[in-house]
C-alpha cells in the first residue's frame, strides 16, 4: 500500500478510443487500484467507440468505476468538471478526430502515449510538447528519429515514463505443466504488424535442431493467422505450430511454456510490452530480437534474458535453453527478480500520482491540435507517418501495378497497410467519405 502522503483528491477524466488489449489492462488496473487505495480521487473513463472485448470494461464497472461509451454530450460536461484530463493515444482515427474537432474546452491535459512513436504511428514533436505533461510508456520514445535535440530536451522537461503497466503477479515457484514437447510460447497480436514477417523461417530453423519443439501461439485468430497456417502447411511445419486463440487466463498458458520467445516486426509499435514482463514475472526465460524497444525492456542486461540478431542466433539460443534446463530456470529466476524490482506496479503508481500533483498546480488552457495534425482525416493520417512519409507518397502517387511500386509498398510498415491498428484501411473505415484515403486504399490494395 502507498503511504498516506501520496493520497490526493482529484477528479480525473480518462478519454480513450477503447479499453482493449494492453491499454485496457493498464488503465483498468490503475483506476481499480486508485478506487481502493486513493478513494478521494475519482476516475471516470470515456470511450470513443464500442468495445469489441468487454473484459476490462466489466472489471471497471464491477469495481463501481464509471465507464461511458460513445456519450459525446456527457463527455463535454465531464471535461469541464475534470481537474485533469488524460488522453490515451496511439493514433486511433477517432481520437484524431476528437483532438482536432471536439476538444475545445480549457483543461489541464496529460497525453499518455501507448505506442513507442519512433516508427508508425510516429509522435510529432509538436504534439508531445503541447500538453501540461506527457507520459511515455517506454524511454525509447525519446529517441524519436524525427525530433531534433532541442525538441527532445524540451519534451523531456515535461515528460515522465509512466509504463502502461498492469498489476503483475510474481511467482517464486510457478507451476509448469510437463510435456513431451519443448514448448516455445508467444502471447500477443498475431498479425504481421507485430509478429516478425519471417516468423516461419525462425520456426523452421529451430525445428531443424529441436525436432520435438512446439510453437504455442496465444492470441486472437484472424485472417493473417489463416495465411500463415496455409504457408506453414506448404512448408511442412504445421505439426509444430499450435494456434491457441485468445486466452483470458494467461497464467495457465505460461505454465505450459518452457520459454517465452517474442520475435517482433522491426517496425513494431510496442512500448511497455506487458506480456514480456508478465512472462518474466512468471519465471520464464525470455528471448527477443535485439531491437531498440526490446533493449530498453532488459536495459541491455543479458543475464536476465536473451537478445539475438539473426535467425541463426535465435535457433542457437533456443537450442542452448533446451540442452540446459537448469540454466534456463536460473535465467528465468533472475528475470523474475529484475522485473519485481524495476517494474513493480506500486512504483508506477507513485510516478503517476506525483505527475498529477504537478499538473494540478498549473492553469487550465485551451489546445489547438489542428496545427499538428491538419484539418481532415487524410492529413491526420499523414501527420504521423514519420520516416515513412516520403515512401508512402511515392507509393500512392501511381498504381502499384502500373508503376511497379511493389518494392516501395514492401518498405511500408505492416501496421500502415494492414486492417486495423491505425492503418490506412482503419482510417478509411472510420472516414469512408474522405476522397484521398479512398484513392490511397485503391492504389495500395488494388
Amino acid at each position: 500500500m502507498l503511504g498516506k502522503k501520496n493520497i490526493i483528491n482529484l477528479r480525473i477524466l480518462h478519454i480513450s478510443a477503447h479499453l482493449g488489449g494492453g491499454v485496457g489492462r493498464a488503465i483498468s488496473n490503475i483506476v481499480i487500484n486508485e478506487k481502493k487505495e486513493n478513494p478521494l480521487t475519482t476516475h471516470k473513463i470515456f470511450l470513443l467507440e464500442q468495445p469489441i472485448n468487454f473484459q476490462y470494461v466489466d472489471e471497471c464497472i464491477g469495481c463501481e468505476i464509471n465507464v461511458h461509451i460513445m456519450e459525446e454530450k456527457l463527455l463535454k460536461e465531464e471535461i469541464l468538471k475534470a481537474d485533469v484530463v488524460i488522453v490515451h493515444w496511439w493514433h486511433h482515427p477517432k481520437m484524431a478526430e476528437f483532438l482536432v474537432n471536439k476538444l475545445r474546452e480549457k483543461i489541464r491535459l496529460i497525453v499518455w502515449f501507448h505506442v513507442n512513436g519512433c516508427t508508425y504511428p510516429c509522435i510529432p514533436s509538436s504534439f508531445a510538447s503541447q500538453p501540461h505533461r506527457t507520459f511515455f510508456t517506454t524511454p525509447y520514445s525519446l529517441e524519436n528519429p524525427l525530433w531534433n535535440d532541442h525538441d527532445k530536451q524540451e519534451i523531456l522537461k515535461k515528460s515522465s515514463v509512466v509504463y502502461g503497466l498492469g498489476n503483475l503477479k510474481f511467482y517464486t515457484r510457478a507451476k509448469h505443466v510437463k510435456s513431451r514437447k519443448y514448448v516455445v510460447g508467444y502471447v500477443g497480436t498475431l498479425t504481421n504488424n507485430k509478429l516478425h514477417p519471417d516468423f516461419l523461417d525462425y520456426c523452421q530453423a529451430v525445428i531443424s535442431v529441436i525436432p520435438n519443439v512446439e510453437f504455442r501461439m496465444v492470441g486472437e485468430i484472424n485472417a493473417e493467422v489463416i495465411k500463415i497456417t496455409s504457408e506453414a502447411n506448404k512448408r511442412g511445419l504445421s505439426d509444430h505450430i499450435k494456434w491457441v486463440g485468445y486466452a483470458k487466463n494467461i497464467e495457465d498458458e505460461f505454465s505450459k511454456f518452457d520459454v517465452f520467445a517474442y520475435p517482433l516486426n522491426p517496425n513494431h509499435f510496442g512500448s511497455t510490452e506487458n506480456v514480456i514482463l508478465e512472462a518474466m514475472a512468471f519465471g520464464l526465460p525470455v528471448l527477443m530480437l535485439n531491437q531498440p524497444l526490446e533493449r530498453h525492456i532488459l536495459k541491455n542486461n543479458t543475464k536476465i534474458g536473451f537478445l539475438v540478431d539473426s535467425i541463426s542466433e535465435y535457433m542457437r539460443c533456443l537450442k542452448y535453453l533446451y540442452d540446459n534446463p537448469d540454466k534456463a530456470r536460473k535465467i528465468g529466476e533472475l528475470g523474475r527478480r529484475y522485473v519485481e524490482n524495476e517494474y513493480r506496479f506500486e512504483k508506477n503508481i507513485t510516478v503517476f500520482r506525483g505527475e498529477l500533483i504537478q499538473v494540478i498546480k498549473q492553469d487550465k488552457r485551451a489546445f489547438n491540435f489542428q496545427d499538428t495534425f491538419g484539418k481532415s482525416a487524410d492529413e491526420w493520417l499523414i501527420s504521423c507517418l514519420g520516416i515513412f512519409e516520403d515512401i508512402f507518397q511515392k507509393a500512392v502517387a501511381n498504381s502499384g501495378v502500373e508503376k511497379n511500386n511493389l518494392d516501395l509498398l514492401k518498405q511500408l510498415p505492416e501496421i500502415l497497410i494492414g486492417d486495423k491498428k491505425s492503418s490506412i484501411n482503419h482510417f478509411g473505415e472510420v472516414f469512408p467519405n474522405n476522397l484521398n484515403i479512398k484513392k490511397w486504399i485503391r492504389r495500395i490494395h488494388g
